[in-house]
């Protein structure tokens, strides 16, 4: 696969183009809403056309939005009307979307550098238990911004207490 930046507006060109003669597309991470598993510029996915795999529970898809805006989340359930529930790993809201939303599908990932298959026991254990937490992943969020804090604040505070020395 060849490093190729695009912009936004012809993601869809790039992955026909690359779907069509049966490559997928390494696609860099950019937003917080995947986080803490996926890291904005610095993880990866790799994706493949929706028509290899039938997206289920647990899936990271690449997905247009009504107003046209591509994201990638999570697939957290499904609509009785056929489609799907998806988040981001970051978020606490939902939204529901159609299955000819979806442009692509994640077939592994690289995080820290490391290449990730989504099939992977392990990292289905992980999708697993972070799926548990969304009930309660504001909490989560607010009570680690609130330690980060005051870590960073005790940081600062040692460091004025070397220089002084």
């Amino acid at each position: 696969m060849r490093d190729k930046i695009v912009d936004r507006d012809k993601i869809l060109t790039v992955l026909h183009e690359e779907f069509v003669v049966g490559r997928g597309v390494w696609l860099t991470v950019t937003g917080s809403s995947m986080e803490p598993l996926l890291r904005h510029l610095r993880d990866k996915v790799i994706l493949v056309p929706p028509e290899k795999y039938v997206p289920e529970t647990g899936d990271i898809v690449l997905f247009r939005r009504k107003g046209g805006a591509c994201v990638l989340h999570r697939i957290i359930g499904r609509t009785p009307n056929g489609g799907y529930i998806v988040n981001g790993d970051a978020q606490t809201w939902v939204e529901n979307i159609g299955s000819d939303q979806i442009l692509a599908i994640a077939a592994a990932l690289v995080r820290k550098g490391h290449y990730i298959q989504t099939g992977n026991k392990i990292y289905r254990l992980y999708v697993f238990c972070w799926g548990l937490t969304r009930p309660a992943r504001g909490i989560i969020f607010r009570s680690a911004g609130r330690i980060k804090r005051c870590v960073n604040k005790v940081r600062t505070l040692k460091k004025g207490k070397n220089t002084d020395d």
